[in-house]
């Protein structure tokens, strides 16, 4: 599948990125989310970045519009990133230090932001449906969040959607990653009117719907964490991702997977495949290629059990379990492999 840019409707980074400290400007976060629109996960390379500037500016003109995208494209050229390596087997304390894009520029001849993504950041962006440990957003929900830093605070929550859906920084560490500075803002009263208040008011509104909970935590008298309680992400949509899958493949609507209700209790698949439902978030397709491709077949049935218990028990150390588990089912069973290939395809 070959999308354009214009089809892309959700973005893609991957965790490491996501939770490193990055201080964003909100002109600078929409070229950001542009550039990653350009970004296709079934690519093999970064492709360019190419922004037409109403896609930023939002009809915005004049002078000073054009001022402050000419500086968010120089504060995004600027920013270094010190970023933990994606591939395993790192010792701790390895790190790698690149920027986001290597150049860019601006033309306001044709109307145009145009560059490239810096060679060292592909891991970080591409392919990670197949990598795992990658958060996706909607980028119209992106485009709708106004206020300062609510973009990066978003994908940080975001980020902590599967496992435990909780999130608990010290007041420090989260000041560092959003403001590259943990000292600004020394009294709570000033990080929660100005900082909090205003982001989570945008979070929870109709156009966001990103209930989140958050309450400080206090040493003694004074505030020193805050824990953020992160509403579990049970869409079709994120079902899709969170397994790896395409979102913009539509399922086939002539299948239909028995639950328990339909199914005999003495029926093993169907009980292993109501787990898969229930537990797992499958959705109903993806339950249907796994059906498929354990049939009757009591190896198979054994092999998928085995697999299940092993991701099981690692749940709490994983950071999304069900990208896990079907990374290995694809790997496990070439039938799943093979009808995932062909939505790719289609």
């Amino acid at each position: 599948m070959n999308l354009t840019k214009a089809e892309n409707t959700i973005v893609f980074q991957h965790n490491h990125l996501i939770r490193t400290q990055m201080k964003m400007g909100q002109t600078e976060a929409r070229v950001f989310v542009e550039a990653l629109r350009c970004i296709h996960q079934s690519n093999d390379e970064l492709p360019p970045i190419r922004i037409h500037v109403d896609a930023i500016l939002h009809g915005e003109r004049g002078g000073s519009a054009y001022a402050n995208l000419k500086q968010a494209c120089r504060d995004l050229f600027d920013k270094e990133l010190n970023l933990e390596p994606v591939e395993g087997g790192n010792k701790k304390g390895s790190f790698i230090l690149t920027r986001i894009v290597s150049d860019i520029s601006l033309d306001t001849g044709t109307g145009y932001v145009t560059g490239n993504f810096a060679p060292l950041i592909k891991p970080y962006l591409l392919q990670l449906t197949k990598a795992g440990n990658f958060t996706s957003a909607d980028i119209e929900t992106l485009l709708t969040l106004k206020t300062p830093n609510a973009q990066r605070f978003y994908w940080l929550l975001k980020s902590y959607q599967y496992g435990k859906h909780e999130y608990e920084p010290t007041l420090e560490s989260l000041k560092y990653i959003l403001f590259n500075d943990e000292f600004i803002y020394p009294v709570f009263a000033d990080f929660k009117r100005y900082v909090l208040e205003p982001i989570m008011k945008e979070f929870t509104s109709k156009e966001v719907g990103f209930m989140v909970v958050w309450n400080p935590i206090k040493t003694g008298r004074k505030v020193t964490s805050i824990h953020f309680e992160i509403p579990k992400a049970d869409t079709l949509v994120a079902r899709q991702l969170s397994l790896g899958l395409n979102p913009e493949i539509k399922p086939p609507t002539n299948t239909v997977v028995p639950t328990s209700k339909d199914a005999s209790s003495t029926d093993k698949a169907a009980t292993i495949l109501n787990s898969l439902r229930k537990k797992w978030d499958f959705a109903s397709w993806q339950l249907a290629i796994v059906k498929n491709a354990i049939g009757a077949d009591e190896v198979k049935y054994t092999k998928l059990r085995d697999t299940m218990s092993a991701v099981n028990a690692d749940w709490d150390k994983l950071e999304n379990p069900p990208a896990v588990l079907w990374a290995r089912l694809k790997k496990e069973f070439t039938q799943v492999k093979k009808a995932c290939d062909a939505y790719d395809k289609a």
